[in-house]
């Protein structure tokens, strides 16, 4: 594996494990976009929702399941369907739980 250095010095996590270029950027992003998912835009939550999924981690993932299990309870049917839609991709037990629990009363 090889590690980045920026300026002579490894970045370092805060466990003081040495990242990747990679892993240094998500370090940034993810809090950023968790900030984000408290947007006044819709648009804006939902590609901060998008992107976190994406990403996968354990902070990302846990981050989105408090704003989706909220969309599922949306006025606008194609929301509730994005929203178990990403819970299905998420597929751990937590999410399962959150879709199946508020999907239960859905017609």
């Amino acid at each position: 594996m090889i590690y980045v250095t920026k300026r002579g010095e490894d970045w370092k996590s805060p466990t003081g494990t040495l990242l990747t270029e990679a892993a240094k950027a998500l370090e940034d992003t993810v809090p950023a976009l968790i900030r984000v998912l408290q947007d006044v835009d819709p648009t804006v939550r939902a590609n901060a929702t998008d992107a976190l999924v994406r990403i996968g981690t354990p902070e990302a993932i846990q981050s989105v399941l408090t704003v989706l299990k909220q969309a599922l309870q949306n006025e606008d049917s194609a929301v509730r369907a994005n929203a178990a839609k990403l819970l299905e991709k998420i597929g751990t037990p937590e999410a399962l739980k959150v879709l199946k629990a508020n999907t239960a009363d859905q017609p």
